[in-house]
């Protein structure tokens, strides 16, 4: 398994500054959103985190954006064996999952304290 955050943020050009020039992060992932870039995947010593743009969340998600944008992040999460990750929730589908994934995932709210990415559950 692997879980990689995506952090939204208003423009992702600002936002290399501090993860590439001061955090040595690499780019190894771009897509544009017209002059600007929309999206962009950072990697260093095996780890990841994703910067999306508002703007590129919207026209990806359309009506759902703004349940999206309400958040500030989300986790990109891989598996091995999507049908084994099911059989161990006791689901037989994906749709199941999926509901469930997607109704964690409303429920997740920022939590109080310094400026971090911490969430918890509702």
């Amino acid at each position: 398994m692997k879980i990689t955050p995506i952090l939204v943020v208003d423009a992702i050009e600002p936002s290399l500054k501090f993860w590439v020039d001061k955090l040595g992060f690499e780019k190894t992932i771009e897509v544009p959103e017209g002059d600007k870039l929309g999206f962009v995947l950072l990697q260093k010593d095996g780890m990841e985190v994703m910067l999306q743009s508002r703007e590129s969340i919207r026209k990806d998600v359309g009506g759902a954006s703004a349940a999206v944008l309400e958040l500030g992040s989300s986790l990109y999460i891989e598996v091995d064996d999507f049908g084994d990750a099911l059989q161990r929730e006791g689901r037989r589908s994906a749709g199941a999952g999926t509901r469930d994934v997607l109704r964690h995932a409303r429920n997740l709210r920022p939590r109080a304290g310094p400026p971090c990415n911490r969430f918890r559950g509702t």
